[in-house]
């Protein structure tokens, strides 16, 4: 999405160059604090008192990750029973064939379309 609002937004420069300021100010803040943070994180989690609270800390996390893909996404992606068998097709093409994401992206939406287009 930011790349896409970048190379809307008329700067004076190409559409991709404002779409590549506008990927790179979204997501290199969030990757720099992973770099600088992730030593230390490690180091933390060497002391024996701070492995249950990190343990803590990622259950959490995977909780937030959970609700976060219940609500907006599994809501409003899957509809019905089509929808659900790509899903399905999607996760095991990735979990037993290792398909790469990049393909199953443009995969899914593949067969997303087929499905509204045999709908009618």
């Amino acid at each position: 999405m930011s790349a896409y609002l970048g190379a809307q937004i008329r700067l004076g420069l190409s559409p991709l160059v404002g779409a590549l300021i506008a990927l790179l100010s979204v997501f290199l803040p969030g990757f720099l604090l992973l770099a600088a943070v992730l030593p230390y994180w490690q180091k933390l989690g060497e002391h024996s008192w701070a492995a249950p609270a990190m343990a803590g800390v990622n259950a959490s996390v995977v909780g937030l990750l959970a609700a976060a893909l219940i609500d907006p996404v599994w809501a409003e992606g899957v509809g019905d029973h089509r929808d659900l068998g790509i899903v399905v097709l999607g996760f095991c093409a990735m979990q037993f064939l290792r398909t790469p994401v990049i393909l199953m992206v443009p995969g899914c939406m593949a067969g997303s379309l087929l499905m509204a287009v045999a709908r009618g």
